[in-house]
């Protein structure tokens, strides 16, 4: 089992625990989440003022930062360790793979930008410890706006309606068609890697250190979805569109209210052994038509979000 670490908000110096005070700023280990001094480092595209603690990944700390050349806020990645550096970096030139791919930029609204990556040591004695800045789509004014599916599941408890589901399924398969077309599957399309921003019904996949080609055994996969894992596992030829398909699946029957309508069970069902995600977008869209008629635009919120007051 690995050792509890402490991250400081303030310098991102990183040790073990129980600590009171970080031995490098001295900031109280208490206040960990509190907005802390802003940090400023370089990028090809400018100044990144790194701010306060945003949450903690699998493998990587994220910190609220702004972009000074863009003016918007963005995301710091960075990894904990320097052990994780390689999939930091992965996840860096998948998604430049990606965007070189989009050349009609139809479907880098539903993927993280890469601002810029550099490596970040907080003193000579340690070992540069990878970094990406992300930002979001147009639109999105910062990371507050989005929502996991985590976080939605745990909004509705009960489940959601499958008429909300509807839109957040056809947005995923849309971006997964165009990942498995680059012959890439993402490898862990779980409910904490898909936010949405519900005010738009946008939605954007990230969590993209697991991503491998084709035929490529995952690298990772987070431990509390392990089960899904199992059941969604690749086979001995590696990762393929099936592997990302049946996870999506499964995700969206996690956020669903019980008495779903039947015809929508079975379509997930099916989707979880798909190779096809265009193909299941089809169906699904003339199994919802066949089931609510047209389609329009159905408002979603976030309890207490500003949409939801």
């Amino acid at each position: 089992m690995a050792a509890a670490t402490f991250t400081c908000s303030q310098c991102l110096f990183t040790g073990g625990v129980p600590i009171k005070f970080c031995p490098r700023c001295g900031l109280p280990a208490s206040s960990e989440g509190e907005a802390p001094a802003p940090v400023r480092l370089r990028i090809s595209e400018g100044d990144v003022i790194v701010r306060d603690l945003l949450a903690h990944g699998d493998l990587c700390n994220l910190y609220r930062c702004d972009l000074t050349d863009r003016g918007r806020p963005a995301v710091f990645k960075i990894a904990r360790s320097a052990r994780a550096n390689v999939h930091v970096t992965r996840e860096a030139a998948t998604l430049r793979r990606l965007s070189d791919a989009d050349t009609e930029r139809r479907f880098l609204p539903f993927l993280p930008q890469l601002a810029g990556s550099l490596h970040y040591r907080q003193d000579e004695t340690e070992p540069a410890r990878a970094v990406n800045v992300l930002t979001w789509f147009d639109g999105v004014a910062g990371p507050d706006e989005l929502f996991s599916l985590e976080q939605v599941r745990t909004e509705y408890p009960q489940g959601i309606d499958a008429r909300d589901m509807a839109w957040m399924w056809r947005r995923l398969l849309t971006i997964l068609g165009f990942v498995h077309r680059q012959h890439v599957a993402h490898g862990v399309v779980t409910p904490d890697h898909v936010l949405i921003e519900p005010r738009g019904h946008k939605l954007v996949l990230i969590g993209w250190s697991a991503a491998v080609p084709f035929g490529l055994i995952p690298h990772l996969f987070p431990l509390r979805w392990r089960d899904w894992n199992l059941a969604t596992s690749a086979d001995a030829r590696g990762s393929s569109a099936a592997s990302d398909l049946g996870c999506a699946a499964r995700t969206m029957s996690y956020l669903l209210a019980a008495g779903v309508e039947p015809a929508i069970s079975r379509h997930l069902e099916r989707a979880a052994e798909s190779h096809d995600a265009w193909k299941l977008l089809e169906d699904f869209d003339k199994l919802i038509e066949a089931l609510w008629g047209p389609r329009r635009f159905r408002a979603f919120a976030m309890p207490g979000s500003v949409e939801g007051k």
